[in-house]
């Protein structure tokens, strides 16, 4: 049995640029991935994918996690479908070494009434844009990738910030090295949010905004 609260969104500020409510962790990826699929124009020219999975906060260690070989699985029978009897195992593996991979999570915004537990000079801060989690006890990705991302969301104009936590802190990269370990190129990716890990987070209107910008920046970019 789980018990979750039950109320509904609210606006919060001034001018109302918060939205607060239960959940926002990961719903906030799973929907701007999503939406931005489903508001693609045209014919993509790479094949666009939104591997959206659970469990991601006790480990992804079942078969919807990410340390599954659903996502493998899926490539693998793409492949088939096309190739049929002419299908070879090398196939897939150039697929996913050529496979780049957002991986998209929040991280917990730099708090003005506890600020010690970043470092201020590269700590998330809600309003600023997508993050780009780097420098952490988690994953983090190569330096030539990280340079692609950047330059995709710079030419789209989507405000975009580095975040990383205090040596002496906890956390880190999410899901993303289950993918690097199958050679994808990866980069963690996300927003911040007030109370990450509460029963009522808040998030910034025009980070969303800009996270969904961003995600189809990335299904566009060549």
């Amino acid at each position: 049995m789980m018990m979750v609260p039950a109320l509904k969104a609210r606006d919060v500020g001034f001018d109302r640029g918060l939205t607060a409510v239960y959940g926002q962790d990961d719903k906030l990826a799973s929907y701007s991935s999503l939406q931005a699929i489903l508001n693609f124009e045209g014919t993509p020219q790479k094949t666009i994918v939104a591997h959206i999975v659970d469990n991601e906060e006790s480990g992804s260690n079942n078969n919807t996690g990410a340390s599954s070989n659903d996502f493998v699985d899926l490539v693998e029978r793409l492949i088939y479908t096309q190739e049929g009897k002419n299908y070879r195992s090398p196939m897939s593996a150039k697929a996913l070494r050529n496979t780049q991979v957002i991986s998209i999570d929040v991280n917990a915004g730099i708090n003005p009434i506890w600020p010690s537990a970043w470092e201020e000079g590269n700590a998330p801060r809600v309003g600023y844009g997508v993050n780009l989690k780097m420098y952490g006890r988690g994953f983090t990705a190569n330096s030539e990738y990280t340079a692609w991302i950047r330059k995709v969301l710079d030419e789209a104009e989507v405000p975009w910030q580095t975040a990383t936590y205090k040596v002496s802190g906890g956390g880190g990269g999410t899901v993303g090295k289950f993918y690097a370990e199958r050679n994808m190129e990866v980069i963690d990716f996300g927003v911040a949010l007030f109370s990450l890990h509460t029963t009522y987070s808040v998030s910034s209107k025009v980070d969303v905004w800009n996270l969904y910008r961003a995600v189809g920046a990335f299904y566009r970019a060549d």
